[in-house]
């Protein structure tokens, strides 16, 4: 009697630990959930560290513009906003007078009069206004208007027709960019109910867009600031495959990332058995997370989630790893459910060979801001040659680093950088590093 008392005493101590234990473990892992609407109407940001979640409903904007230098002009892809450019128009189109032809708007598929236009799904930098340009890398040309350089303004070059959620087409002109104001003029496309508006991007600083609502001529401030969220979950557009057939600019809901954020995506093993990728296997890609974290069972017609994808988060703000996996959606409320788990970040490596690390973070600064330059598994060159340099090639910037130890982070306090888009290149035994730099 007395021994299985004992017996039973001691299994009793040994559940308790166990409990104990796996409870430990697993302190900083939570169950989450964030929702965009019945109908998918919301668009919703969301903080890992936080947990903070902020809301705005999308039927309130039309055209979204960057705060940044890129000129990114962004439709509201969540709702039914479509935009084409008018091929062959230029700045003077948009006052000529009569009504805008828009014979075979809707079936000209070659793009021989109209050609349609999306948002890159993969970076924020490139909106349908800009054409699929990015105009720093293409000699300023940024779709809508045309960069010069020594005057540090856009002046609009094309003309485009815009369709509204309330079923109007209006025709758009994008005038200017100059000093972080946008000027923008458009009118019913027979000319009349013409309307002209000025929007000061620098009046939103530090978040990516500033949001105005063509049916409501409304500015609006709808995000948090870009170190309040990691992770923006809604509708928008992406490549999506059906069988065999693939489908450009289709209709998604999924998750797209800061890009003050890295992701890297584990498959083909279980959530809790993932493990942190190597650090070159980390992207900032947009639709890095995206919608296939998802499967849509036609027979049941209900939502499957892998329990065998995995990701991992690398927020800039906090410094912390975070895993993220999904457990739910809920197709009729727009509920959807993940867990996370912070994690300290490991500096590891692929030992292909080329497993050396460079990194910038934030790779978007205002001036006077602290930029930190990260390196990895080069303590056997002792010291490196950093250098910025402006979109022309000249050096603005030169400063050579000792190298102490394996993984170092090495701050800059004393840029003083005219706003642009710049490169940091590193030189290390020859060898040369780029990263991109944006100044506010």
């Amino acid at each position: 009697m007395m021994i299985s008392l004992y017996k039973k005493f001691l299994k009793l101590i040994y559940n308790t630990l166990i409990i104990l234990l796996v409870g430990f473990l697993n302190i900083n892992a939570a169950t989450d959930s964030t929702s965009i609407g019945a109908g998918y109407t919301l668009l919703s940001w969301y903080k890992l560290g936080t947990k903070a979640n902020v809301s705005a409903n999308v039927t309130k904007w039309d055209i979204a513009l960057s705060t940044a230098l890129d000129a990114s002009i962004r439709i509201n892809d969540a709702s039914t906003v479509k935009l084409w450019y008018v091929v062959g128009s230029d700045a003077t189109s948009f006052d000529e007078p009569g009504t805008l032809d828009t014979n075979g708007l809707s079936t000209d598929l070659e793009g021989v009069k109209f050609k349609q236009y999306y948002n890159s799904p993969k970076t924020w930098a490139i909106g349908a206004f800009n054409m699929d340009r990015n105009g720093f890398a293409q000699g300023g040309d940024f779709g809508w208007g045309q960069y010069n350089q020594a005057i540090h303004q856009l002046t609009g070059k094309s003309l485009f027709i815009i369709a509204l959620p309330n079923g109007e087409y209006k025709k758009i002109f994008i005038v200017k960019w100059a000093n972080w104001i946008y000027t923008i003029k458009y009118a019913n496309l027979d000319g009349s109910d013409l309307k002209s508006v000025e929007i000061n991007s620098k009046n939103y600083d530090g978040k990516l867009f500033v949001y105005y609502s063509i049916v409501s001529d409304e500015i609006l401030d709808l995000e948090p600031k870009s170190t309040e969220w990691d992770i923006v979950f809604g509708k928008y557009t992406d490549v999506a495959r059906m069988g065999q057939v693939v489908y450009d600019n289709y209709p998604v809901t999924g998750a797209r990332i800061n890009p003050r954020v890295k992701v890297a995506k584990v498959t083909g093993v279980k959530n809790n058995e993932a493990q942190q990728p190597f650090l070159n296997q980390f992207t900032n890609t947009t639709n890095a997370i995206g919608y296939l974290w998802k499967i849509f069972n036609q027979n049941t017609f209900q939502w499957i989630i892998p329990d065998t994808i995995t990701y991992f988060v690398i927020s800039e703000d906090d410094g912390y790893l975070y895993k993220l996996w999904f457990t739910g959606f809920v197709s009729s409320s727009g509920n959807i459910y993940f867990n996370t788990e912070r994690l300290p970040l490991s500096v590891i490596d692929d030992a292909s060979g080329n497993n050396s690390s460079f990194a910038i973070f934030p790779n978007v600064i205002s001036n006077g801001d602290q930029l930190n330059i990260f390196i990895s598994n080069l303590i056997e060159y002792q010291k490196f040659d950093l250098d910025i340099v402006d979109i022309t090639g000249s050096k603005v910037y030169s400063q050579i680093f000792n190298i102490g130890n394996n993984n170092e982070i090495f701050a800059i306090n004393n840029l003083n950088l005219n706003s642009g888009f710049y490169f940091v290149r590193l030189n290390i035994g020859g060898k040369i590093f780029n990263q991109k730099l944006i100044v506010n």
